[in-house]
């Protein structure tokens, strides 16, 4: 017997109660249940008639804040697309990566490389941002890569990119990480390369041996002696089978040297990492895109430029702990 039909029983019940014992098979130890169940289906019938649409304002009120944290969960565990910086490509992510994977293990990592280095090497890079990022955006769609937003995560010249990428194509991304950044309509020359390096710098671009090259930027981009040695063996590799020609790294100097994004702040969420012992970028120019925007900063104390090489594993902290937030 449901909902009404207790109203049925109970009637039955009252006109004669041998007829009702005899017939629905129903003792009357289980009586007060029925009243009991009668009573709780009435009440609840009488409170939903009378507040009715008050639960409804609440239940669309549960479901959009249900849907919305959906969808950040969604884009923080789902997809990753990492950019690397100036005349680096998507190898030089290292050990970095399996670190990464390990904090989001449900992620699917995609790495991504600038026009002019990498699979790309053959081409020739653009000498701006926009133009770079229109690349590498076309880059990714042909590998499906946008078909719900993605998080960025970027180095140096890639973190321009991804800012350019947020201006000009919110639609595509989720949120986005800058790494030691720098832009030139907030920062001086002299602090987007620091002038303690500049004859580093050109010391670098005179030196012919792969080798020797290898050592001389990784001696500049790391703080990180200990893991030098293997590092160097990698690296030297990387440049013998998809060179990045002078040009390029030329072209790509020039887009980063001339970069001015918009005053717009993003309305993408937006961490920044810096090192405060980086010898090629001063951290203080993460400071002033900080300052611009309200943006959170986050520093490490020891590490070079190449933040994930040196502290892959705090990097990897600082992003889960950013997005459980």
């Amino acid at each position: 017997v449901h909902g009404c039909g207790y109203v049925k029983v109970l009637y039955i019940y009252f006109q004669d109660t041998d007829y009702f014992t005899r017939y629905c098979h129903i003792g009357s130890s289980e009586y007060l249940g029925a009243i009991l169940r009668y009573l709780i289906s009435y009440i609840a019938a009488f409170y939903i008639l009378k507040n009715g649409h008050r639960l409804r304002q609440k239940k669309n009120r549960l479901f959009i804040k249900k849907r919305w944290n959906f969808g950040m969960n969604n884009a923080t565990e789902k997809h990753w697309i990492l950019l690397r910086g100036l005349a680096r490509e998507s190898k030089h992510w290292g050990a970095f990566i399996p670190k990464l994977q390990a904090m989001f293990p449900d992620a699917k990592i995609t790495l991504l490389d600038l026009p002019g280095t990498g699979c790309l090497y053959q081409e020739t890079s653009p000498n701006t941002i926009a133009q770079i990022t229109h690349q590498v955006r076309a880059q990714a769609l042909a590998k499906g890569c946008l078909q719900q937003p993605v998080n960025l995560l970027a180095l140096s010249l890639g973190a321009m990119v991804a800012w350019e990428w947020m201006q000009n194509y919110p639609e595509d991304i989720a949120t986005a990480t800058l790494i030691n950044t720098s832009f030139a309509s907030l920062s001086p020359f002299y602090q987007r390369l620091r002038w303690q390096s500049y004859h580093r710098f050109i010391n670098l671009v005179l030196t012919s041996n792969v080798r020797q090259r290898e050592e001389k930027i990784l001696q500049l981009t790391s703080n990180n002696s200990d893991a030098n040695s293997s590092v160097i063996l990698d690296w030297e590799k990387i440049q013998s089978e998809q060179p990045i020609s002078f040009k390029n790294s030329l072209q790509q100097i020039l887009a980063a040297a001339s970069y001015k994004p918009s005053d717009k702040k993003t309305s993408h969420p937006v961490l920044l990492l810096n090192s405060l012992q980086d010898r090629l970028v001063s951290p203080r120019c993460s400071m002033a895109i900080q300052q611009q925007w309200q943006l959170e900063l986050r520093s490490h104390a020891s590490a070079g430029h190449d933040l994930t090489l040196d502290a892959g594993d705090w990097v990897a902290i600082q992003l889960m702990d950013w997005l459980s937030k």
